[in-house]
């Protein structure tokens, strides 16, 4: 089973992006930023239920066919925090890093970097949900309302930024991801006990990513990024492979800047699913992001205001796994040095 990343819809459109990669300051002391907005999303899906903050409503489904979209909206805070130690070339951070933001990884993040010269950044650090996702328990009760369990991940991440000078950049997470609850298929009649199994959902992620920061022109930046993520989940139907590729453009001026994303990719899933006759859930993605940021709002120099636009749309070759959003978003960033 397919669930589509809550941060893919809603916090895409929240997070402040520059992409080139963070350097760690020549003076000690805290820095990062603030980030507040309202947001508004369309949604279709019939796994996901949103998480504490959103007002879904889709909790009884009439059948097993594609999903109606509903809207959701609220209001969106991010933060990244980070201290430095100047004279060690260290810097300790909490938060959602903006380079993830723009490879849509919104896992929060505690951890460490370090510079090396001009060999690059290394960096490590814990990965944990601080606004876990709510799924369903079982997505396939029908005519009843859907219990919901809420979805923890966990794990660590290694990356090295700016790879001897070069520009390139890699990184490797593996995390553990957990349902509360995880009762899928059990209002399926006709399934025997191993097929009920091949649908749970615990189990682990991995994701390996190589991007490149090319710098086109003045305050114009290119990063092409490939990303290839593994779901070796519990049950053999709902695991699978996927490889995306993501394509950032950055236009940064003194008063403005623009950045979009273009998100494509493919997954492959390791066997049928029993619900649907056996038949696998093979799916295309595609995310197109856009943001406009302006730069010292009110004549405040550490405030900007951004607006966003973001549409994803996954396709399954089972119509009940399809999932599509379009998203909206407004809001401020307050940055500190």
């Amino acid at each position: 089973m397919r669930i589509l990343t809550v941060g893919i819809i809603l916090a895409t459109l929240t997070l402040p992006a520059q992409a080139e990669v963070i350097k760690i300051p020549d003076q000690s002391g805290f820095s990062g930023f603030l980030s507040a907005g309202v947001k508004y999303a369309e949604l279709a899906s019939n796994t996901v239920a949103g998480n504490k903050s959103d007002k879904l409503s889709r909790d009884v489904i009439t059948s097993l066919d594609a999903p109606d979209s509903k809207d959701t909206g609220g209001v969106s805070f991010n933060f990244d925090l980070r201290y430095t130690l100047a004279e060690h070339r260290t810097q300790f951070f909490l938060g959602t890093l903006i380079q993830d933001a723009l490879r849509f990884d919104f896992s929060t993040q505690l951890g460490v970097r370090r510079e090396f010269g001009d060999k690059g950044i290394v960096a490590a650090s814990y990965l944990f949900s601080t606004f876990p996702a709510e799924v369903y328990a079982d997505p396939f009760l029908t005519g009843s309302p859907r219990q919901k369990s809420e979805l923890d991940s966990s794990g660590v991440r290694l990356s090295w930024e700016d790879i001897m000078g070069s520009g390139f950049a890699a990184s490797i997470s593996a995390r553990d991801q957990d349902l509360d609850s995880e009762l899928s298929g059990q209002s399926v009649g006709g399934l025997t006990a191993a097929e009920r199994r091949s649908l749970d959902r615990n189990g682990d992620l991995t994701t390996i990513e190589l991007s490149y920061n090319w710098v086109i022109a003045k305050g114009q930046l290119l990063t092409p990024a490939i990303i290839h993520r593994s779901y070796d989940l519990d049950g053999d139907s709902v695991s699978r492979d996927g490889t995306l590729l993501q394509l950032t453009y950055a236009y940064r001026t003194q008063n403005y800047s623009f950045l979009t994303n273009l998100l494509v990719g493919q997954y492959d899933y390791d066997a049928g699913n029993p619900v649907f006759g056996g038949q696998k859930g093979d799916s295309d993605e595609l995310g197109i992001s856009a943001t406009f940021f302006l730069h010292r709002l009110a004549d405040i120099e550490s405030l900007t205001g951004y607006a966003s636009v973001a549409y994803f749309d996954s396709d399954s070759d089972i119509d009940f796994y399809d999932q599509d959003a379009n998203t909206a978003s407004v809001g401020v960033i307050w940055r500190f040095n």
